[in-house]
């Protein structure tokens, strides 16, 4: 397994468990809730990101490049 896929499905359920199970969590001048939301669009745009070079990586076999 990558690590990229790793990290942002990790990023993305630390993040959904922060927003969704404990939104009222106080860490230093952080909520849950907003912080559960950066990490969850932090974690896809990792996947995103991971999934977009994956695929324009591979051509396909007639592809004159």
């Amino acid at each position: 397994m990558n690590t990229r896929y790793l990290i942002g499905t990790t990023l993305i359920v630390a993040g959904a468990v922060l927003a969704l199970l404990i939104p009222d969590l106080t860490f230093l001048w952080f909520t849950g809730r907003p912080l559960g939301i950066l990490l969850i669009a932090i974690g896809a745009f990792e996947l995103g990101e991971k999934f977009f070079h994956e695929r324009r990586s591979t051509t396909h076999p007639t592809d004159p490049r």
